[in-house]
């Protein structure tokens, strides 16, 4: 298992990070020719999900705060340098989101986190689900025209995640959903 998790960890994850940055320098030969396909990626998070359970992350906070804080400045840089908004960090199979989603998951089962990040980490899935719709209704109100990009991707984030978890909240509250989602 830890050896398909690390080919996992640098074809799925690592080397479509570095693909986004660096186009130009990404490596020949087999890895350009065979990249890892998105269900791959997905199919990775299971089993590493799975790796998790026995083996939560030591320093989860720190890997939580750091994740956030790089992929959100680095976010920030790129879109700042290229003068409109460069999501590429904040894709599912992002090496920082990868990071993020391994301390939330690591937190909810060790049952020793703050509330906010289990409630982050049941809502997680409703966030990854509607997210998209909430972006698109960002993108139709031209928010990232209106908004400089230093302070619209933070804000960006903060009401995806509001909207996501509002969209958790009422989902609960169906007695069907209640059981698949919380």
């Amino acid at each position: 298992m830890t050896y398909f998790l690390g080919l996992w960890f640098i074809l799925a994850i690592c080397l479509p990070t570095l693909r986004s940055l660096w186009p130009q320098a990404y490596p020949p030969g087999i890895p350009s020719q065979w990249p890892m396909n998105l269900s791959y990626g997905a199919i990775g998070y299971g089993v590493w999900g799975y790796f998790l359970k026995d083996h939560p992350l030591k320093k989860r906070g720190l890997v939580l705060g750091l994740s956030l804080l790089m992929v959100g400045g680095l976010t920030l840089y790129l879109s700042y340098r290229a003068g409109t908004y460069q999501g590429a960090l904040m894709e599912g199979m992002s090496l920082f989101v990868c990071l993020y989603a391994g301390a939330l998951f690591s937190g909810e089962i060790g049952g020793t986190s703050h509330p906010l990040t289990c409630l982050l980490s049941k809502a997680s899935f409703s966030i990854y689900l509607s997210h998209m719709v909430f972006v698109k209704v960002l993108l139709d109100r031209e928010f990232y025209r209106l908004v400089p990009a230093i302070l619209g991707i933070p804000l960006a984030l903060v009401l995806v995640i509001l909207a996501g978890l509002l969209l958790y909240g009422l989902l609960v509250r169906i007695p069907f959903l209640r059981t698949y989602s919380s």
